[in-house]
């Protein structure tokens, strides 16, 4: 698949762009990317605070959720939370998918700001090969051509010869000047365009962005994971400690979303009109005229160059015509000027190798300063840069713990509670339903601690021998005596203790604190 010539930009460029760009004041402003802009500033603010509100409106829920739930009242009916447990399991399988989902993300991000390096490295090769080729030829210029053009001139000054002569070395002469002063023109123009600060400044961040990136989605993952395991093992602790990891999960992944958000932003207005962008940001080098002529690459766009060029490659045809002249005119010398002119033939063939060497330079700078190979690296650049790059982000801004990981935090909460209960009934016995029927109701007196009927500890009170002579009967839910002077016990309120033999609680609405609580 071949390179795409032109750049166009990607359906989710166009809707981020197409959001409406307002101020704090809800006042329409430019929609051209412009950072030193106060109020351009303003709306990537406005519309990065947008997943933080979402976080905060998501906490204030948790909040009152779990407010409801410390001070909810019990009801009679015995839930079961089996389906709870296969729904906190399903969420919490999704939360891994999704961040499996953002760590490819990632790594595609990755490779797309790997990608637009390479791209911007490449552009600026071609610019140092550009200028190495100008330099190439301006050294040849001034070391070959224009000492032996010298050399010929003070051979034929020091007698008189034919005037063709003086007159071709005149004319070699001012194109060798022509030439330097074309090639120096050129070398202005390109040679202050150098771009691998930017590119060093843009791989430094990408090495730090990438792993940490990966390192945050790799521990949400285990988040998940510790939900699992205390749903498999029905572990409290467990279950507690994913709640406040996953606490902590949503408000980092809140806060990434918001930056990677504020990112898409602003590279979506860069990537509607990334030309209008990279003219203005490029600065004084290379001139405007050039810096248009690479990112714009019309067919029928006028090289800067051209001019400068063409002028190069006739002054060095020019030189090989005059040093033709020069050549022929040797050739018809006597035996005593040929005597005399020992060295010219030498300088001759010299002078024509280096001619001959510096045209085909200038003509292969001619070749390397045209648009095609660095406009392809653009267009390349743009699509890794903008289209990719905004594409995969889009992969790293889903919050997995927003919504499902709240309602999976919250209903671990319910979880853990509901184990915790579960586990210290387990462990203290099945309640008698006169207890049930007292413990729930819709009173506002405390809830009692009621006796096991027939019960001691989980043995019966005739097994035991030390209570020999009791025996057991129902008195509004309570064992009485029945051996001779035993006063019935008719209330709660003769049992012995500061509290009568209740719990003591911090309100009339809220849960009991119960024993069971504390294990």
């Amino acid at each position: 698949m071949g390179v795409p010539t032109t750049f166009n930009p990607s359906w989710f460029v166009q809707l981020f762009h197409s959001r409406p760009h307002w101020d704090i004041s809800l006042r329409v402003v430019n929609d051209t990317f412009d950072l030193k802009n106060e109020m351009y500033r303003e709306t990537l603010g406005l519309w990065g605070s947008v997943p933080a509100v979402v976080l905060i409106i998501s906490l204030i829920i948790l909040l009152f959720y779990l407010l409801a739930y410390c001070c909810r009242r019990k009801t009679a009916k015995k839930k079961r939370f089996e389906f709870l447990r296969w729904v906190l399991m399903f969420f919490g399988l999704v939360c891994c998918g999704i961040l499996t989902c953002a760590m490819y993300g990632s790594h595609l991000a990755h490779i797309s700001i790997t990608d637009f390096v390479q791209s911007v490295e490449k552009i600026n090769l071609g610019s140092s090969s550009a200028k190495n080729q100008t330099d190439e030829v301006a050294g040849k210029l001034h070391k070959d051509v224009e000492p032996r053009v010298g050399l010929l001139s003070e051979e034929f000054s020091r007698q008189d010869g034919d005037p063709r002569v003086r007159i071709a070395i005149e004319e070699m002469s001012g194109n060798v000047s022509e030439a330097k002063n074309r090639i120096a023109v050129i070398s202005g123009k390109i040679s202050h365009a150098e771009y691998s600060a930017f590119t060093t400044l843009v791989s430094q961040i990408e090495m730090i962005r990438a792993p940490v990136t990966l390192a945050l989605f790799g521990l949400f993952i285990l988040f998940c994971l510790i939900l699992m395991i205390g749903l498999i093992k029905r572990s409290r602790c467990t279950l507690m400690l994913f709640s406040v990891l996953g606490l902590v999960a949503t408000v980092v992944c809140g806060l990434l979303v918001c930056a990677f958000f504020v990112i898409a932003m602003g590279l979506s207005d860069i990537c509607q009109r990334p030309d209008e962008f990279v003219l203005n940001h490029l600065g004084e080098y290379p001139p405007p005229a050039i810096a248009q002529f690479y990112v714009k690459c019309h067919p029928v766009a006028d090289n800067p160059f051209e001019q400068y060029i063409s002028d190069g490659i006739r002054a060095t045809t020019n030189i090989q015509t005059s040093l033709n002249v020069v050549s022929e005119i040797a050739e018809k010398f006597g035996d005593d000027q040929r005597q005399q002119h020992r060295q010219l033939h030498p300088n001759l063939v010299k002078l024509g190798q280096a001619v001959n060497a510096t045209n085909n330079s200038i003509r292969k700078l001619n070749e390397a300063l045209q648009c095609r190979p660095i406009h392809k690296e653009y267009v390349f650049a743009l699509n890794s840069g903008c289209n990719d790059l905004i594409n995969y982000l889009n992969t790293e801004e889903t919050d997995p713990f927003l919504p499902q990981g709240k309602q999976a935090r919250s209903s671990g909460q319910a979880g853990a509670g509901s184990l915790g209960r579960r586990t210290n009934i387990a462990m203290t016995g099945s309640l008698g339903p006169t207890y049930r029927a007292r413990h729930y109701s819709n009173t506002h007196t405390p809830p009692q601690t009621p006796p096991f009927p027939s019960t001691l500890n989980g043995r019966m009170i005739e097994a035991d021998p030390r209570y020999a002579g009791y025996h057991h009967a129902q008195y509004h839910g309570y064992a009485t005596q029945a051996h001779p002077g035993a006063q019935p016990v008719s209330s709660i309120s003769t049992l012995p203790g500061p509290n009568h033999g209740q719990y003591a609680t911090l309100s009339r609405h809220c849960k009991t604190l119960e024993s069971s609580s504390f294990y």
